[in-house]
């Protein structure tokens, strides 16, 4: 990969009245890839943008991308520090 595909975005499922939760996934910024509904009430929201090399799991989370398109991770990966 390269360029703007090496770009992920981590995703935060947002429950009614704008109430983060526990659910959390990341996957490729250009991806075509389609995050499951959890439920009618909620939606996905970008919590924040990383190169994909900074991501603390990306080995992991790598090969469930390639194989899914995407991947769920925990709160400790999604809001945790960056590999350097």
């Amino acid at each position: 990969m390269s360029g703007l595909k090496d770009e992920w975005a981590i995703m935060n499922w947002v429950k009614r009245g704008n109430v983060r939760s526990k659910i959390w996934a990341i996957l490729p910024v250009e991806s075509a890839a389609v995050l499951p509904r959890i439920d009618d009430s909620g939606h996905w929201e970008d919590f924040r943008r990383l190169p994909a090399q900074r991501f603390a799991g990306h080995d992991a989370a790598a090969e469930a991308i390639a194989a899914d398109g995407f991947c769920f991770i925990t709160e400790a990966l999604a809001i945790g520090p960056l590999v350097n």
